[in-house]
């Protein structure tokens, strides 16, 4: 099964937090995208860098990224989907950030496991299938 990597995974592995290489290990031959949200998102990271040596860093890094892993976008389909989702949360009142949203309906919408750092937004998403990529996490001591 495909597996959508979500931003605070390659937040994390930008700065030097998350072990990357064991991550791609465990997952084997599984294929990995990128959303168009998680692209935002970094770009985002890299425009809020607080040095020009910094944002060049944060953009190599997003550049990388965007040649390693596909990139699923949100058109129609996904729309729809996020309206699914959007519509399910809030029935139960237990709303996530948009952004996640997205990325879970994109994931939903192509039938892809979701990494994250953040379990527990996702986690309320029914019919989603997580990865919990925290043992993961290099921790700075």
């Amino acid at each position: 099964m495909a597996v959508v990597v979500d931003s605070s995974i390659f937040i994390a592995a930008e700065r030097a937090e998350f072990d990357w290489v064991g991550f791609h290990t465990q997952l084997g031959t599984e294929p990995l995208f990128l959303t168009v949200v998680t692209l935002d998102e970094l770009l985002h990271d890299a425009e809020r860098a607080n040095t020009p040596q910094r944002r060049l860093k944060r953009l190599e890094f997003v550049a990388d990224v965007e040649a390693r892993y596909p990139l699923l976008s949100f058109g129609r389909e996904e729309a729809a989907e996020y309206a699914k989702v959007w519509a399910e949360l809030a029935a139960r009142g237990n709303l996530i950030g948009a952004h996640d949203q997205m990325i879970a309906a994109i994931a939903r919408r192509h039938g892809c496991r979701v990494a994250t750092l953040n379990l527990g937004d996702f986690e309320r998403v029914s019919g989603l299938e997580l990865i919990n990529a925290e043992a993961f996490r290099i921790v700075a001591r």
